[in-house]
């Protein structure tokens, strides 16, 4: 029979290895990294890509995602929100492990790709959680990292600003999680194996699980205006929605989204400001996007006098196996 010694030995080494088990699935919890209202004023534009080889599939089994996309993005509105600032927070208690800041905020396709090798996450920071647990934190603005090497941060901790530096065409913060150097999906949990489909064990708090439901397509920004829009004047930030003199009442009705498929059906309705249908338009998305721009026109006798009043609806339909999903945007021409 063991000794005592050899037993006590024994029981130490069996708890730390079901310590080790238990701490695989529950050493960590993710609050909200990003100081922002999900669907308000900042959407998840990709999951993690789970699909092996070259096909794509987030954990919901859809395609919210890209070939080899290793973290989850949130996006906000358009430049104008970055300028403007919106904070990037650590997701759990730590120390930073790594940071760097200096790199310019500037669209990806503008720049020599070279200029930015081995630093593709842009300004950012890395915290270790301990127990094999990191997070980081890529694309922030320059100037906007708030903490050092070495030291400790609690959940909710600003650790700077959300930006445009490294590699990335749109202001976000590409949020990585890890568990003893592989990547982990942190809707799906610890068990990358099980892949889409299964049931999911998130490392979300249940109050974040709860703000960031899942959504194959999703309308983030939409407005009205009496010119033809311009997607990248939009995504600037600096688009004037209303411009005088301009008299042929013609009145435009447009809609930027995250995840169309083709086939997506668009219904643009403008009303007046007595809730009176001025016109109604059916479109359908020609084809796949990650981020599609959509708009209608028609002509509004009397546009210029109603405008403060204009009322314009954006909805969004996509037959899938379980039903029709729906998503929908209201917005006012004197909102924007």
């Amino acid at each position: 029979m063991p000794g005592w010694r050899v037993v006590k030995r024994r029981l130490l080494c069996l708890a730390a290895v079901f310590a080790g088990m238990a701490g695989t699935a529950s050493a960590i919890e993710l609050t909200l990294p990003v100081a922002c209202t999900p669907g308000d004023d900042c959407w998840i534009a990709y999951h993690v890509d789970l699909a092996a080889g070259p096909d794509i599939r987030d954990f919901a089994c859809g395609a919210r995602t890209y070939d080899d996309h290793k973290g989850v993005d949130f996006a906000i509105r358009d430049y104008a929100a970055m300028r403007r600032g919106v904070a990037v927070l650590a997701a759990a208690p730590g120390e930073v492990e790594a940071t760097r800041d200096g790199m310019k905020d500037v669209n990806f396709r503008a720049i020599d790709p070279k200029s930015i090798a081995k630093r593709e996450c842009g300004n950012g920071v890395l915290l270790d959680h301990g127990n094999g647990w990191t997070t980081q934190y890529c694309h922030m603005r320059r100037g906007s990292v708030a903490v050092k090497r070495g030291q400790r941060v609690t959940a909710g901790q600003t650790l700077g600003k959300i930006g445009l530096s490294g590699k990335t065409t749109f202001p976000h913060l590409h949020f990585q999680t890890k568990h003893n150097d592989t990547v982990i999906d942190p809707f799906l949990g610890v068990d990358r194996s099980a892949g889409c489909g299964g049931t999911p064990a998130p490392i979300w708090t249940a109050e974040t699980v709860r703000q960031l439901p899942y959504r194959p397509v999703e309308i983030y920004n939409a407005g009205i205006s009496n010119y033809r829009p311009d997607p990248k004047v939009i995504r600037n930030g600096t688009f004037l929605p209303w411009l005088t003199g301009l008299t042929d009442d013609t009145v435009y009705l447009w809609a930027d989204v995250f995840g169309v498929e083709k086939g997506d059906s668009f219904v643009f309705s403008l009303r007046d400001g007595e809730g009176r249908l001025l016109y109604e338009q059916r479109r359908t998305a020609p084809k796949r996007g990650s981020r599609g721009f959509l708009s209608v026109a028609r002509r509004v006798p009397g546009a210029a006098r109603l405008r403060k009043g204009l009322r314009g609806t954006v909805t969004v339909e996509r037959k899938m196996p379980g039903g029709t999903h729906t998503d929908r945007m209201t917005v006012r021409s004197k909102d924007r």
